[in-house]
């Protein structure tokens, strides 16, 4: 369960289970964030670089999706090196 609402500022609660490969087609949302006002060029270029402001065009369309529930943690392991299902994954 994500710490969000209630869960706020308590104790951690374990997480659901689950058996075999989980199956993570999609990102989890990015934190909450302002995110700079970059619809009037002109203005923007004033207080940000042009590098910075062609950045932000490109990351914007990824930022929309914000959420509380955001600190998350992909994994990417080989599947077809031996001896990688020995490999302990421990995060903590």
């Amino acid at each position: 369960m994500p710490p969000v609402g209630s869960l706020r500022f308590m104790p951690p609660v374990s997480g659901a289970l689950w058996q075999g490969v989980r199956l993570a087609e999609h990102f989890a949302p990015v934190c909450p964030q302002r995110l700079p006002d970059v619809a009037n060029e002109t203005a923007a270029r004033e207080r940000m670089p042009r590098g910075r402001l062609d950045t932000l065009r490109r990351l914007l369309p990824h930022l929309q999706h914000q959420d509380e529930d955001c600190l998350y943690l992909n994994i990417y392991a080989p599947s077809q090196v031996p001896g990688w299902k020995d490999l302990d994954m421990n995060c903590s």
